[in-house]
């Protein structure tokens, strides 16, 4: 018996796609205000400066290197799957190879970036942990009601 009705789960991967893109790019917004996307957006909204704000030096360099792209990884590895219908391993697959061809063409200069290794491992984190969310939510969608 199927406990989870198409609508929730249309609903819990369109959640899980759109909400790691807005975070990211407020994240974008407001710590990497000289990227790209934030002159676009600062243009429209008068967003609040984080690099000005009071928080721990650790933490903002965390939001400004690693965080929106670990937002952006875990989104596309819900894209993936959801789109194609590829097996846990294959969208993992898939997904690493992306965001490493991506890293690379950073570093030889193809698209606007900084290669860092350190990029390739927290991104492999969030995608590991979309596809444990994801696993997650395909058994209970899948749990037999007694």
């Amino acid at each position: 018996m199927n406990n989870v009705s198409k609508k929730t789960e249309i609903l819990f991967y369109a959640l899980n796609i759109v909400l790691p893109i807005i975070i990211g790019t407020l994240i974008y917004v407001c710590v990497k205000r000289d990227s790209y996307i934030a002159t676009v957006i600062l243009k429209v909204f008068d967003l609040p400066n984080l690099n000005e704000a009071i928080i721990p030096h650790f933490f903002r360099s965390f939001l400004k290197c690693f965080a929106a792209d670990m937002l952006w990884a875990y989104s596309l590895t819900f894209t993936i799957y959801f789109v194609s219908g590829c097996k846990t391993g294959t969208t993992l697959t898939v997904c690493l190879i992306f965001e490493t061809v991506l890293e690379l063409l950073q570093k030889t200069n193809v698209i606007k970036g900084t290669f860092d290794f350190f990029d390739i491992a927290f991104e492999a984190l969030s995608i590991a942990l979309a596809l444990l969310i994801i696993k997650k939510f395909k058994e209970e969608k899948y749990e037999k009601v007694f």
